[in-house]
């Protein structure tokens, strides 16, 4: 007959259990609640949306069981991998009150201000969806603070712009990812901020296109917008080398590489500006992609 495990093995056992079985484990155990809200508590995927919020896929209602709200919500953190927010336009639509520890947070038709309260540590990679995206957005400390900010871009015309302030980001990591349109001025208004004001060296930023058409579109477009430094360049954009740099602010350059990367059976065809020094032959890591 196994041995009954003691309380500090029962501890680390509990502390890394799934939260399904973990739940279920503490609602049938007086004396496994006396001590779980102290264990840290990990959850692999939250989603709040339309009132609701499914947790590792399972949905759950407006009308939570008193035990698993008061088990939530009593808690100090929530560690929790990815976290998505959707059509969450007020604090009401979040039926739970939680204090969530993240690495990856998405918002899709989302107001920030409302769901900024729940996080509590900057996340690694925010991702927004630019329904999302205002001025108030941009300039907010939790997108500021993120370690990579990616925009995912749905829809729009070639100079449409999705994404105001976005020159004005401090992130260091940034990627505007299109399943269709150009958005030219977004880009062009970023890279000229840069050059005017400079850009902290390290920066690089990533222009990813499923579609071929819009990729060899928007090289172009910006083979003409900074038509002023073909000079130093050595043919046409659209078969640019590392050889492609814009000067900007601070004795720094952008350099500019183009990219083909096969995920799968998809292919994303990739534009990179970097940020480096004049003197820099700016060689670029695609592991850092």
């Amino acid at each position: 007959m196994p041995h009954q495990l003691s309380y500090p093995a029962l501890r680390s056992v509990l502390e890394f259990l799934n939260y399904r079985p973990r739940i279920i484990l503490t609602i049938r155990s007086r004396a496994l609640q006396r001590f779980d809200n102290s264990l840290p508590l990990r959850i692999h995927n939250m989603t709040f949306y339309n009132n609701l919020v499914s947790i590792e896929g399972q949905s759950l209602a407006i009308h939570i069981s008193k035990f698993t709200k008061r088990y939530l919500e009593g808690r100090p953190h929530i560690h929790v991998h990815m976290v998505t927010f959707y059509q969450i336009n007020s604090a009401e639509k979040i039926p739970l009150k939680l204090n969530l520890i993240v690495n990856e947070l998405s918002l899709d038709f989302c107001d920030l201000k409302h769901v900024a309260p729940f996080i509590k540590s900057p996340p690694t990679d925010l991702i927004v969806v630019p329904s999302t995206v205002n001025h108030a957005t941009v300039n907010h400390e939790l997108v500021h603070s993120a370690k990579n900010v990616r925009f995912e871009i749905y829809y729009g015309k070639e100079t449409i712009s999705l994404l105001p302030d976005i020159e004005k980001l401090p992130n260091k990591r940034i990627s505007m990812k299109y399943t269709d349109g150009l958005h030219v001025g977004d880009t062009v208004r970023m890279m000229r901020h840069w050059i005017e004001h400079g850009k902290e060296i390290g920066t690089i930023c990533t222009l990813s296109y499923s579609n071929q058409d819009n990729f060899h579109g928007m090289l172009r477009a910006l083979y003409q917008q900074f038509n002023e430094f073909q000079n130093n360049w050595t043919g046409a954009m659209e078969r640019f080398s590392s050889s492609h740099t814009i000067p900007i602010e601070g004795d720094a350059k952008i350099q500019i590489y183009k990219l083909k990367k096969t995920l799968g059976r998809r292919i994303q065809f990739l534009i990179v500006l970097k940020v480096v020094a004049m003197s820099d032959e700016g060689k670029l890591d695609v592991k850092l992609l």
